[in-house]
């Protein structure tokens, strides 16, 4: 997933992240936007770009692991409890990579997990 504008004017960005994106200059095309090179996608696979909090109502991505028949979703990351509670719904199993959630306690992360 990516996170960004993807237009010039930020135009398409709720108003609480419209002005982060613009300050850091993320937007579709800019280096700030981009995947680092480390991580780049290989051409086969997707990337979505989201445009706010949730992957699951601001892309196609519900249709597409519906589509693949996955069931299980893995979490890591810096908010791993918002992704948690944003999957919260999607009919999938989630489980989240142990100690690699840099943001928020156990706490968040275990109360993000009740909806399951």
């Amino acid at each position: 997933l990516t996170y960004g504008s993807e237009v010039s004017d930020y135009s398409d960005l709720p108003g609480h992240v419209r002005e982060l994106c613009r300050q850091t200059n993320n937007r579709v095309g800019e280096r700030e936007h981009e995947i680092i090179d480390e991580l780049k996608p290989l051409p086969n696979e997707r990337v979505f770009n989201k445009i706010g909090a949730s992957p699951f109502n601001s892309t196609a991505l519900d249709l597409v692991l519906r589509v693949y028949g996955v069931d299980t979703l893995l979490f890591t990351g810096v908010s791993t409890n918002m992704c948690v509670e944003c999957a919260n719904g999607s009919g999938s199993r989630c489980s989240i990579a142990k100690k690699v959630s840099k943001r928020q306690s156990n706490c968040f992360v275990a109360v993000a997990l009740l909806g399951f």
